[in-house]
Parts: structure tokens; sequence; C-alpha cells
């Protein structure tokens, strides 16, 4: 009897990993999947998408939203040993563009968490795309987040942790440990 127990409970956490969703999605991968590179560029986030979102308010400017991206991909690109945020001579530039954006909904009978989803480009200085990944957040509404702006801020700032996540998974660094004679 208690065997069985284990083994339900055993099966119940393994059926839960894998319905866990993931940090990103890949949409397009070459198939040699070279390293990325250590020195990277990162593209103002393209956001024309926001411009027709409903319930974005001022505060979320799409100039702003563009420049907290750049801040807070390099913060969490800069968390990956090894990797360079630099603009000159990189060995990859990431272009990020906003390709699903809802703001949630929030009043005293309802409430509607928010969506964020940003389409990350790996391409080489020549134009040749290497990678696109998905990256997503959602936000519910809570008393630090009432404001559509908290939770675009919010979710900005996890669909970047996730990015710094992926480059630590797909970039070249070199491994600290090992000296060179």
């Amino acid at each position: 009897m208690l065997k069985n127990r284990l083994w339900s409970a055993l099966l119940g956490c393994v059926l839960l990993v894998g319905c866990a969703s993931p940090s990103w999605v890949v949409i397009r991968q070459e198939a040699a999947q070279e390293p990325l590179g250590q020195r990277i560029a990162i593209e103002p986030l393209d956001t024309s998408h926001l411009a027709t979102v409903e319930g974005l308010n001022e505060p979320t400017s799409t100039a702003a939203a563009s420049t907290a991206f750049v801040g807070y991909a390099s913060e969490a690109a800069k968390t990956v040993g090894g990797l360079a945020v630099e603009r000159e001579a990189p060995d990859l530039i990431i272009r990020s563009k906003v390709a699903e954006a809802d703001p949630g909904f929030a009043s005293t009978i309802y409430t509607r968490p928010s969506k964020l989803v940003i389409h990350v480009s790996f391409e080489r200085p020549d134009g040749r795309v290497l990678e696109v990944i998905e990256l997503q957040s959602s936000t519910n509404v809570s008393t630090d987040t009432k404001t559509s702006s908290a939770r675009f801020e919010r979710d900005l700032r996890i669909v970047t942790q996730r990015l710094g996540s992926y480059l630590a998974a797909r970039t070249k660094v070199a491994d600290q440990g090992t000296a060179t004679p």
C-alpha cells in the first residue's frame, strides 16, 4: 500500500515537471548549433506592436519600454561569466520584437493577468540569423502590480532574465577554472 502511494506520488511529480512551462521556446535554430559568441550587442526593442495595445498608459511609452529592455537585457547578459555587452565589433547581435502584449485587467469583480511575448533573433554581423526564440511572461494583478505599467515592467524584467538564462546556456564562455600553459 505504501509502495503504491510512493509510486503514485513519484509519477505525479514527473507529470508536473513535464508540464512546467519552459523559460524559452526555440522557434528556429541552425542545424550546426554553433556557439553564439562572447561579444554581444543588444539592439533596442522593436515596440511597434505596443502602439495598438489598449490599456498601456503613458508611463509605459514605447521609447521607455525599449530603453528599459536594453538595460535589463544588458544586466542579465553581464551575469553570464565571460560575456561582454559591446556595440563595437560584436560576435552576436540580439534583435527583439514585441510579438504580443496584453496589459491585463483589474476590477473588483474580475482580474486578468498581463501577458508579454517577445521574439528574440540572434544574428551574426553579416546578417545571418542563427536562432529565433520566444520569451514570455505573465503577471497577476496584486498590490504591487495594480497598474498596467507595473505589470508590463515586471514582465520585461522576467523576459530579460530568461534571455540571460538562454545566453548562459548557448554562449561560448571560456572555462574559468582552466589555465593555459
